[in-house]
């Protein structure tokens, strides 16, 4: 029986999902780790002498410096991080927390694990995107997909079929461990298109973790302040406070129970709900700017929005719903039937069965629009400045293509650069929300005059929002596969070899080889479209 896997590679905590075949109908289960529980920290540890790997709750709660937390916030950057006396790309230690939770989920369920369908920030983009498949792959997981964590939100509530009869506006609320994404989509007959985002990018459940930790700081442990500073306590009194905001999204109190927090010093205090709100009040009002910033960048109110999801471990938190139900005007949908928690994992198992062709999803329908336009940046002839001129535009149903011829802007070029953007912001490719992904490089062969060296470019979209592009040197014949020179660089076959000996060595077995999906032969040229200038490097 084929296994449909979903998972939420999240910033705090991960969580793996699968769509099971019943004789009349599937259903969706989360994968628990060995502890039991449904969700796994994202965290990664090793001892000094790298001989023993830590990760999940045991990295998590380790006395150690050589630890790395929430790897994805710098996933797709060309920073690394340090664990013991070596340095690792972050796609490396994002390989062995992928590793670790299909392992953990294969002995769980009693079965391979060789593909799954995994998630992404609502409105990534390429390095990101790319950096998150490669890690799963050299991991050995062969990526189905990748779908934005809204989508897979709005699946899990069955937007794949409620939205079959009209078009929903729905604002998602996703409220994590470390950050906070607001995001209104717009789903129709199964495609799912994110309109507009914005969020918080440090807010979340450890924020309020940390209110609750200072509020203790400040009263009861007021007299050992300096000590409470050393690492370990820290991350005691934390952990401890955790577990009592858990306890309170369900009870009206909880026990802050730390044992020998500090020698001769231990905690036993009671919370109440009540403390508890005054004490995230001001970080949960932080929320409303990105909820206001979606809507009016939408160009509508909230009595326009046909639905509301709360998603996210930190949207359990009763204030929470409170707040955004208050805010809106309006009640969200209710979590009697869905854990905001595991919700986008549970999303992405279902499209690892429509894509799969499981049984009985036939109700069930999936497709995505891109949520940012492709560009390149041409100079207007007029300022001199450079602007972003789209050639796929936001909005668009993906997979999909474009076709562009460029010349070189001077003769005898040695070379043809094309600058690759996604983003939005037309006039300004140095806008924060615009992101260069890299740049198209093609070798002319030999140079010549420029009106003599066309060169056909071919984009295309992946249905998983990854760019590819090919490259023809019309006049030549000549074509050149996998040409875009991402910004952020990518894993070396030499490096990638090194990755997976250190998951073998790590996890005591070889992960499956998944091969990088590679080009198809480069189509003959169609009719060249307008030709345009492109950037050119290395000009004779």
């Amino acid at each position: 029986m084929a296994e449909y896997i979903g998972i939420d590679f999240g910033t705090t905590n991960s969580v793996v999902a699968r769509l099971v075949e019943e004789p009349t109908r599937v259903d969706l289960q989360v994968v628990a780790n060995a502890l039991g529980s449904d969700r796994t920290p994202s965290a990664v540890a090793v001892n000094a002498d790298q001989t023993e790997w830590l990760f999940g709750q045991a990295a998590k709660e380790a006395n150690t410096p050589h630890k790395v937390l929430s790897v994805k916030r710098i996933l797709g950057t060309d920073r690394s991080v340090q664990l013991a006396s070596r340095t690792f790309r972050t796609e490396a230690v994002a390989s062995l927390l992928f590793r670790y939770l299909v392992t953990q989920a294969q002995r769980r369920i009693g079965a391979d694990i060789d593909s799954a369908v995994i998630t992404v920030p609502a409105n990534s983009k390429g390095l990101q995107r790319n950096a998150t498949k490669l890690a799963a792959m050299t991991a050995g997981v062969r990526v189905l997909n990748l779908i934005n964590e809204p989508t897979a939100a709005a699946m899990a509530y069955g937007l794949g079929q409620a939205s079959a009869g009209r078009s929903l506006r729905v604002l998602v609320y996703d409220f994590g461990g470390g950050t906070l994404d607001v995001t209104l989509l717009r789903a129709h007959h199964g495609i799912f298109e994110e309109v507009t985002s914005s969020g918080l990018g440090r807010c979340g459940g450890d924020d309020l973790d940390e209110a609750l930790a200072d509020h203790l700081r400040a009263t009861v442990l007021a007299a050992h302040g300096e000590a409470l500073h050393q690492p370990y306590p820290e991350l005691r009194l934390r952990l401890a406070c955790e577990q009592a905001k858990i306890a309170l999204s369900d009870g009206d109190e909880a026990r802050i129970d730390v044992e020998d927090l500090l020698p001769g010093l231990s905690v036993h205090e009671t919370i109440d709900r009540a403390t508890f709100v005054d004490l995230i009040r001001p970080i949960i009002e932080r929320t409303a700017e990105p909820v206001r910033n979606v809507l009016e960048a939408a160009g509508m109110s909230a009595t326009e929005l046909d639905q509301v999801l709360l998603v996210g471990g930190t949207s359990r938190v009763p204030f929470v719903r409170d707040f955004v139900e208050t805010l809106l005007d309006r009640e969200a949908e209710p979590f009697d039937q869905i854990d905001p928690m595991t919700c986008v994992a549970q999303g992405a198992a279902i499209v690892a069965g429509i894509l799969g062709k499981a049984p009985h999803m036939d109700d069930y329908d999936y497709q995505v629009c891109l949520e940012h336009s492709l560009c390149t940046d041409p100079v207007d002839v007029m300022t001199g400045r450079k602007y972003l001129e789209p050639l796929i535009e936001h909005g668009t149903k993906i997979p999909n293509q474009n076709t562009s011829v460029y010349l070189p802007v001077v003769d005898y070029a040695r070379e043809v650069v094309v600058n690759i953007y996604e983003g939005n912001v037309y006039d300004d490719p140095l806008d924060d929300e615009n992101v260069r992904i890299g740049e198209v490089r093609v070798k002319l062969d030999p140079p010549r005059p420029a009106e003599q060296a066309p060169v056909q470019v071919q984009f295309e979209y992946s249905e998983d929002g990854i760019l590819t592009a090919r490259a023809k040197d019309i006049t030549q014949g000549r074509s050149f596969a996998r040409v875009i020179d991402y910004s952020a660089g990518h894993m070396q076959e030499t490096e990638v070899a090194a990755v997976r000996g250190l998951l073998t060595k790590v996890f005591g077995q070889e992960p499956p080889e998944v091969q990088l999906p590679t080009p198809e032969a480069e189509p003959e040229a169609a009719p060249a479209p307008a030709m345009v200038g492109a950037a050119v490097a290395g000009a004779g």
